[in-house]
């Protein structure tokens, strides 16, 4: 039987300091002339991560995060708007029925919602939580639109 190391890096840091380019490139004399690589602008270009690269990488990621931090705040700003009218409409009990079939995973989500609630001492049932949901997509869609999250998830669903 083969005698292992101890560690199954051992010898790695040898390996990783080895170049695996050749030190200098073969002259033209070893390698017939049809078979050298073409100068084009695309061979030309370094796949090197110049400072340049990296500085401009930087810039789009905090740009990125800028954005998204703009648009979470413009979001919060905005829910506390969505959370008033649904409480609003929530205020008017509901006389209309609608049967909505779930799956037994969302039933016992749901039914973990009532008894962490229920815990806290909040009375509430499936119904109330159902029309919140509602109501909260409706208004979320109306106040933004294509941005809404039902816009975002049709979305999702459809690619």
């Amino acid at each position: 039987m083969a005698e292992h190391s101890a560690s199954p890096f051992t010898g790695l840091d040898k390996a990783l300091m080895r170049s695996t380019r050749p030190d200098t490139p073969p002259s033209p004399e070893v390698m017939p002339t049809e078979t050298l690589p073409s100068r084009s602008a695309e061979a030309s270009v370094s796949t090197k991560p110049t400072r340049h690269r990296i500085e401009q990488a930087d810039k789009q990621a905090k740009d990125h995060t800028i954005s998204l931090a703009s648009e979470l705040a413009s979001a919060l700003a905005n829910s506390n708007d969505i959370v008033q009218a649904v409480r609003k409409t929530l205020k008017t009990q509901g006389k209309e029925v609608a049967f909505t079939r779930i799956t037994l995973k969302e039933k016992g989500r749901l039914a973990d919602i009532l008894y962490t609630y229920k815990r806290q001492g909040r009375k509430t049932t499936e119904n109330e939580i159902t029309r919140i949901a509602i109501n909260y997509l409706v208004e979320d869609y109306m106040a933004h639109g294509d941005l809404s999250i039902l816009a975002s998830i049709f979305a999702a669903l459809d690619a």
